[in-house]
């Protein structure tokens, strides 16, 4: 069984209150810098639903490009 990082469980999708789009958050806070402290459940994957903020899209892709390098 794989045991997922310490970084990577802090991790993932959620819908904050009143929000109309998915954000992703990392350590409680959204990669477009307009949610913080979120501290609900973090859905992993579905990186390329429409119901994802486009900022955070980007965002987590140049932050997964960096990360493979």
């Amino acid at each position: 069984m794989v045991e997922e990082s310490e970084a990577q469980k802090d991790e993932g999708w959620a819908f904050p209150g009143n929000s109309r789009k998915a954000h992703y958050f990392v350590d409680a806070r959204s990669l477009c810098r307009k949610w913080g402290f979120y501290l609900g459940s973090l859905e992993k994957g579905n990186d390329d639903s429409p119901d994802n903020c486009v900022a955070c899209m980007r965002a987590l892709a140049k932050r997964q490009k960096n990360n493979s390098k």
